[in-house]
């Protein structure tokens, strides 16, 4: 079932995009690689499915609040990736939205230290090749609008 929504929003994505383009007219001489977008379209693919095969593990809460980390993931792979440098403003931002995640995803009553069950573990690693591809899509983006 996952695969099929990320299809079919792919498509509904891709319809939209075409039209948009023949409404608005698309940019004249654009010189991007088209193996740029081709990355950024298969790192987008790739993050929808992590996220939606995380949540066979992990709850929505937990995938909302780990997702609200991504703006780390694009700051640092843009960074990395398309060569770009951030006002100090942004990095304080970043901050305060993954401490306001941690809050909420690290409550008191919880012990320091839990064990992860195996299932929850699969989750979270969907998770993190969700935001890693996220990063990646941000950077590729960045990289060609620059």
């Amino acid at each position: 079932f996952a695969t099929s929504l990320v299809f079919v929003q792919c498509i509904s994505n891709s319809i939209f995009a075409k039209g948009a383009l023949l409404v608005l007219g698309g940019r004249t001489g654009q010189k991007v690689p088209w193996h740029l977008f081709a990355l950024a379209a298969g790192s987008y693919v790739a993050a929808m499915l992590c996220s939606n095969m995380a949540l066979q593990y992990v709850s929505y809460p937990t995938q909302v609040l780990v997702k609200s980390c991504k703006p780390v993931s694009v700051l640092l792979l843009g960074i990395i990736i398309a060569g770009k440098r951030y006002p100090l403003v942004r990095y304080l931002c970043v901050g305060l939205i993954v401490g306001g995640a941690a809050i909420f995803l690290y409550p008191k009553d919880k012990p320091a230290v839990a064990k992860m069950e195996g299932n929850e573990l699969v989750g979270n690693l969907f998770l993190a090749g969700s935001l890693l591809c996220d990063g990646l899509t941000g950077a590729l983006q960045e990289k060609t609008n620059a």
